[in-house]
Formats: structure tokens, sequence, C-alpha cells
């Protein structure tokens, strides 16, 4: 969590933020709470990869509004498919920000 705060605190280029709930040292949702305040990174995309199926963590983390809130996948197969899909949305999120970039 200690190196999350530092890394976020660089203000570096953030496109997007994939943030597991439960962090050494400080819980995830603490973090992005600080996130929502921070007004360089509030309007940054935050989905939360947790380990958590219960209902009032899902609810906590979409009043900070995140836009998704996925299970973290149960076996290193289902993990390796859900790498391989996130890694394909975000490689036609990224094009189609590029594309609308380039038609302003």
């Amino acid at each position: 969590a200690e190196e999350a705060y530092r890394f976020l605190q660089e203000k570096r280029p953030i496109a997007l933020i994939v943030l597991d709930l439960s962090l050494p040292g400080s819980s995830g949702k603490e973090l992005l709470a600080d996130v929502r305040t921070n007004t360089w990174l509030r309007q940054v995309p935050v989905i939360i990869l947790s380990g958590s199926d219960r209902f009032s963590d899902m609810q906590e983390c979409r009043n900070l509004y995140v836009i998704d809130y996925v299970l973290k996948p149960g076996t290193p197969r289902q993990m390796s498919e859900f790498i391989s899909t996130f890694r394909q949305w975000f490689d036609s999120t990224l094009a189609q920000s590029l594309l609308r970039h380039r038609e302003h």
C-alpha cells in the first residue's frame, strides 16, 4: 500500500488503476477513497480486483465510482484468461482513445 501511495503521488500520467482490495499495510478501500479525494487522480478510472464477494465491499467501491468490480479468478488458468481479456479490452480502449484524440 505504501508503495502504491508513493507511486500515485508522483503525478505520472495514469490511464487506469487496477486495485486489489487486499493490500499489505492498508486496505484497498482506503487507497481508493484517497484516489477519489485527490484532484490529480479523481478522474482516473479504477477497476477493483478482489477476492471478496461481499455485497457491502462491492457497494462501498461502487459508491467511490469504480468502473468495475471483478472477483479474482480462482485458478491460474482463469487468471490467465482474465489477463488476456483485460489486455484485449485495454488495447481496444486505448486505440479508441487515440483515434478520438487524433480527430480533435
